[in-house]
């Protein structure tokens, strides 16, 4: 498994090693998070030197993060398409527990196939 490293999105030259929330999750490196966080404007911004998770927009509300799940029709919905497509959903939950059980899911098979080979 490789790890793909991203630029700095400031000078395009260096790796990024933090990444700030408020500034959209945008990664610097650690001379441009310097200069750029180090301004008192930008002073209390939270800063991390984790790469967040990546974050899907919904393709009807562009402006919107996919938050929820229908196992029913399996269809992510943003918070917008959870009142207006009611009728559509079936039951919905959310998005980081639908993932953590999928996970859980497939760990559980892996374990059990390694038995029952």
């Amino acid at each position: 498994m490789s790890i793909v490293e991203s630029q700095c999105c400031n000078c395009k030259t260096q790796i990024s090693k933090y990444w700030c929330l408020d500034c959209k999750n945008k990664g610097f490196c650690f001379e441009c998070n310097e200069i750029i966080h180090g301004m008192p404007a930008n002073a209390d911004h939270q800063i991390s030197d984790s790469k967040p998770a990546r974050i899907v927009h919904c393709k009807d509300h562009p402006t919107k993060e996919i938050e929820f799940w229908s196992e029913d029709n399996r269809t992510p919905y943003c918070s917008i398409c959870l009142i207006t497509k009611k009728q559509q959903q079936g039951t919905c939950q959310l998005m980081n527990v639908a993932v953590k059980e999928a996970t859980d899911q497939v760990n559980i098979s892996r374990f059990f196939s390694f038995f029952l080979c």
